[in-house]
């Protein structure tokens, strides 16, 4: 099963790690809407469903192993600082807006302004419009753009632009999902 968690944090944030979502108060406070709120479920639902974790864990593994291997040689506690630790790669995270959007499209939510939530964000935090290198996520500008544009794609019904999209996508997030390597 999957269990949904509300964290007590002022930050604007959602994560998931292997049936287990979390959304802080942050967040919930700048979403406007369920149809905004079934969005950012959604797009944590599709990090699991895009096998994206599996990256996540192979990183956050040897890096454990690194920090005790550099407390242990130097006799200082060390940790990796987690800027450096990019959870999922801004490709993962734009197949996991449009994933996350048909998702709630499917479950019968208003997705025709779910890319008001990057707007939301936006006019919340405006240092995260424009997209950073070192960012793990696209910049909200972006984001705004695609969904707007898979919104006309998933109302348009065409199947097969909707395939070609999706196809597109796995090439963003190749490597992460062992089902399409297969194909």
């Amino acid at each position: 099963g999957l269990s949904i968690y509300v964290q007590p944090s002022a930050e604007l944030n959602a994560s998931t790690f292997f049936g287990e979502i979390s959304i802080t108060k942050g967040m919930l406070n700048v979403v406007k809407s369920d149809d905004q709120l079934a969005f950012i479920l959604g797009h944590e639902i599709a990090h699991l469903t895009r096998n994206h974790l599996e990256g996540r864990l192979i990183t956050t593994g040897l890096v454990t192993i690194f920090d005790a291997v550099v407390s242990y040689k130097t006799g200082y506690s060390y940790q990796t600082p987690p800027w450096l630790l990019h959870p999922f790669t801004q490709d993962q995270e734009r197949e996991a807006d449009f994933y996350g959007l048909e998702y709630a499209a499917m479950a019968g939510f208003d997705h025709t302004q779910t890319q008001n939530v990057w707007a939301n964000l936006a006019e919340y935090d405006p240092s995260s419009i424009k997209n950073s290198i070192l960012s793990t996520h696209p910049g909200y500008e972006e984001r705004y753009i695609l969904l707007s544009k898979w919104i006309t794609l998933l109302t348009s019904g065409d199947t097969e632009l909707i395939n070609q999209e999706k196809s597109k996508l796995s090439l963003w997030g190749k490597g992460t999902n062992k089902s399409r390597q297969k194909k």
